[in-house]
């Protein structure tokens, strides 16, 4: 049974319910988070949960305001043509996030709307593994010249024209200056972020997209082109890693499934392929 969710008050059941599933889903249980330290911001949410057996929640979905749908489904899809009903009542979907499986069973409830999807390899680094590795940047990278720290503020300009090259080339968006500024701003705000200079030069980037309970979602991984295949990445990637295990979090990220040598150093660094992730976004009508 779809039952609407204070999470606020049903903080116990649902992070019970996070601890075994938010790797599925990390922007949902940052949403949570959100809605907690922002109680004022909770009624541009809503928040569904579904009661399995015993009334157990086996099932989240949250919805904001502006139109996101991040999701964790049940196993039994019995109950799935319900959700239109409480989600589009009560404003127009524009973005599905979840598992493959779960974003494609809610866009099929949405029957009326016309989702285009991109799929990823979802992969999951667990914090018990993350404490047994030493992750420290590479002797190799002295040569270089290279300098890996945790952004700041004064980072602002040289992040943004990272963040620009990583949305043309990964995301295949082409956002404007002052939009690529205002997400790094957020970024700087809200995530760890990680930037890579050599000789005073930056060349790459690294950054969390969503910080749960129990995970921190990896993202905004960028490397210039000319700068690839030279330890740059890895070290940059070991540098969040450290901070995300002493965060005593699990990694989690996602990965389009061509992108062969970025799956090989992830994997290479202890990530495991725990799934397949989706974001489906409405459809422009013309």
């Amino acid at each position: 049974m779809w039952i609407r969710s204070d999470f606020l008050v049903d903080r116990e059941e649902v992070d019970g319910f996070l601890r075994k599933r938010e790797y599925s889903c990390v922007c949902l249980a940052e949403t949570i988070e959100r809605a907690r330290a922002f109680p004022s911001r909770a009624r541009d949410l809503i928040g569904l949960a579904h009661l399995g057996t015993a009334g157990v929640i086996d099932g989240l979905i949250t919805a904001e305001r502006e139109g996101t749908v991040h999701c964790v489904l049940p196993d039994n899809a019995r109950e799935d043509s319900l959700l239109r009903g409480l989600l589009c009542s009560n404003f127009y979907v524009k973005k599905v996030t979840g598992l493959t499986m779960d974003t494609f069973r809610l866009v099929r409830s949405l029957s009326l709307m016309s989702f285009s999807t991109q799929s990823y390899v979802l992969m999951r680094l667990r914090n018990a593994f993350i404490a047994q590795r030493n992750f420290e940047i590479s002797d190799t990278l002295e040569p270089l010249c290279v300098e890996i720290r945790d952004a700041t503020e004064s980072d602002l300009e040289a992040l943004t024209s990272l963040h620009n090259a990583y949305e043309q080339e990964e995301l295949l968006m082409r956002p404007s200056h002052a939009e690529t500024e205002f997400r790094i701003r957020t970024l700087l705000a809200h995530q760890m972020v990680s930037i890579a200079f050599l000789n005073g030069s930056p060349i790459g980037k690294i950054n969390t997209n969503a910080r749960g309970i129990f995970c921190d979602q990896i993202g905004g991984f960028y490397v210039i082109p000319a700068y690839r295949g030279r330890g740059i990445g890895t070290a940059l990637l070991h540098r969040i890693l450290d901070r995300i295990g002493q965060a005593g979090k699990d990694a989690v990220l996602y990965v389009r499934n061509k992108n062969v040598v970025a799956r090989r150093m992830y994997e290479h660094a202890g990530f495991q392929h725990v799934g397949e992730y989706a974001m489906s976004t409405v459809r422009p009508t013309h």
